[in-house]
């Protein structure tokens, strides 16, 4: 009886459990070359889009880029999504990555607490208004499709790709009250009989 009453439960638990973050667009950058777009005070932000099938709940969004025209570089970066800016910290990496020269950094904002769900087509930008002296640019992937998007145009970029990762975990939806008394129900029932078998 125990046992069965531990599987019903255990079904009951798949249909009503939780995802885990998982990647929603994962972009690895190029590391063997610089190959970048700006998007700093001078030209402006950069857009990318994206699409989820079904609901997601962001939890971490990060990027790549570099500085051509600054030594110690402060960084003052605007995120939106879908025109509404994101209030999280941005956190640069210690340990950049050496390429011709330059310090390809990584950056990675926590969205974790903001639930911030999306679904179908979004858009993502970025601008760093840090230091207007510095030049900085998003790097490019290392294999991918375009997927910069022209909010003007809404056409694909075929000549760049952003190196981006956006992670996030699908949401679950809420069974309906009769679903639910249907699974504690089928419970009872399962009980109901193993006792009288036994």
């Amino acid at each position: 009886m125990k046992s069965m009453l531990v599987g019903a439960m255990l079904s009951a638990m798949l249909l009503c459990g939780a995802a885990s973050a998982a990647p929603i667009v994962e972009f690895a950058p190029e590391t063997s070359a610089l190959n970048g777009n700006q998007a700093d005070e001078g030209t402006g932000a950069l857009t990318v889009s994206f699409s989820t099938p079904s609901p997601y709940r962001l939890s971490r969004l990060e990027w790549w880029g570099y500085y051509l025209s600054n030594d110690d570089p402060i960084d003052g970066f605007v995120v939106t999504l879908g025109g509404d800016q994101i209030a999280a910290q941005v956190v640069r990496s210690d340990n950049p990555v050496l390429v011709e020269g330059v310090d390809l950094f990584h950056y990675v904002m926590e969205l974790d607490g903001l639930d911030l769900i999306v679904s179908g087509l979004q858009s993502i930008s970025l601008v760093n208004y840090g230091d207007d002296a510095a030049e900085w640019y998003w790097q490019s992937v290392k294999d991918g499709p375009p997927v910069f998007l022209d909010p003007d145009t809404l056409e694909l970029n075929p000549d760049w790709a952003p190196a981006w990762a956006l992670y996030g975990e699908a949401v679950q939806s809420v069974p309906e009250p009769a679903s639910v008394t249907l699974v504690i129900g089928a419970l009872l029932a399962a009980g109901a009989s193993a006792r009288r078998r036994s």
